[in-house]
């Protein structure tokens, strides 16, 4: 398969690494996609559900005192 100019060069010199160095770059792309995607899919849904769990608890707190009134 024939590739752009300037993807030709990177994928002639894949081609000449060694099978540990092609498995080597290939956990660093993957590592850094899992961490790319970590970062703007789940660290978002993972903070909301903190605060929501937050607000629970403190309406929770108010439900309790309003009881302990009542």
């Amino acid at each position: 398969m024939r590739w752009p100019q300037p993807l030709q060069r990177y994928a002639d010199r894949v081609d000449a690494m060694s099978l540990r160095e092609r498995v080597l770059i290939f956990l660093a792309v993957a590592v850094t996609i899992v961490l790319i995607v970590d970062s703007a899919l789940f660290e978002p849904v993972l903070r909301r559900q903190k605060i929501s769990s937050q607000r629970i608890q403190q309406q929770q707190d108010e439900i309790r005192t309003m009881q302990t009134q009542v």
